[in-house]
């Protein structure tokens, strides 16, 4: 197993708050000036959401039924 993998199989069995420290160090620890301009857009847009589900303006949606629409609009 490979030390990605073996990280990905222990970051599955952490608890939701364990996950979201995670997260949090995760993008904390990239270093923007190797990200190309797109990355960066990507990266400022995914902790924009993350911080609107956090304080609760936003809603999850489940995949199962983002899946279901995206069958449906085909």
């Amino acid at each position: 197993m490979s030390v990605l993998e073996e990280a990905l199989e222990k970051a599955r069995n952490l608890t939701p708050d364990e996950k979201e420290i995670l997260v949090d160090e995760i993008l904390q620890s990239l270093d923007s000036t190797q990200l190309n301009e797109t990355d960066r857009a990507w990266l400022a847009e995914a902790e924009a959401r993350y911080q609107r589900y956090k304080q609760g303006d936003s809603k999850p949606v489940p995949l199962n039924d983002v899946l279901a629409e995206v069958r449906d609009n085909r």
